[in-house]
């Protein structure tokens, strides 16, 4: 009697070509492109930074000592990607602050500048900065309040904050025979190349004073403090007080810095 012939083992499929491995397989591609991708992006981001760094400090070296700087100013270039504004030539803000020049008697201020619009070529990037076309600056000076006393020039004078004014306190002398003592509040603001400060709602012991009185504390006390330019050509146009400093600000557009 014949023997039934035995079917032939089907084994598994070939384990190289199970639907498992192929979706490892199918995975890994990926997995490498996005690693690859991020190793990538982080050498850009490095890249940007090393030429960011190299760009300010060559516009640091540049303004080093320049009106309206005295010292070495601090320069903060805005916006990323660095390296698109650097091919382009163009970069969209770059701050600028460091220790000013005196002003009139009032001495050494804080400069703070937002340029925006700065034109500096790649090369000069590379090889050095000369002239810079910039399309609109913003421009703040900063100095104590207390630093107006010796532009008013009278003795005994003590100025604090009041809001966005000055509370005065001084003593005043009526036709050079009697000291009165006085506050009222000082009103800040530009008239032409001059900072101002005004003085009005004069009082003695908290109660209005005399007109005499008032009308020589306002001559004793109102002062023009003169101001050219805040720097990068950027005219004085508003004067107030911010937490105890004295703060000037003024704009420009297309200026050019040497």
């Amino acid at each position: 009697m014949s023997q039934p012939v035995q079917a032939a083992a089907s084994g598994p499929a070939d384990a190289g070509d199970s639907p498992r491995r192929r979706r490892r397989r199918h995975i890994r591609g990926p997995i490498w492109l996005l690693c690859a991708l991020i190793f990538l992006g982080i050498v850009f981001v490095l890249v940007d930074k090393t030429a960011t760094a190299v760009a300010q400090d060559k516009v640091a070296t540049k303004l080093t000592g320049q009106r309206p700087f005295s010292g070495r100013p601090t320069v903060v270039i805005r916006g990323f990607p660095f390296l698109t504004q650097a091919v382009g030539g163009k970069y969209r803000e770059i701050r600028v602050s460091g220790p000013g020049q005196p002003i009139a008697g009032l001495g050494a201020a804080q400069i703070d500048a937002q340029l925006h619009g700065v034109h500096i070529p790649l090369s000069d990037v590379a090889a050095g900065v000369g002239s810079v076309p910039v399309d609109h600056a913003d421009v703040q000076v900063r100095l104590p309040v207390s630093r107006l006393g010796a532009a008013v020039g009278v003795r005994g004078l003590k100025l604090t904050a009041s809001g966005s004014n000055l509370r005065v306190y001084a003593p005043i002398s009526l036709a050079g025979l009697v000291n009165v003592n006085v506050t009222a509040i000082a009103h800040l603001g530009v008239s032409g190349k001059s900072i101002t400060v005004t003085v009005g709602s004069v009082r003695i012991n908290g109660s209005a004073a005399p007109s005499a009185v008032a009308s020589a504390a306002e001559r004793a006390l109102t002062v023009k403090i003169p101001v050219d330019t805040l720097g990068f050509s950027v005219k004085a146009a508003s004067a107030t007080v911010q937490g105890g400093q004295l703060v000037v600000s003024g704009s420009a557009d297309n200026v050019v810095l040497h």
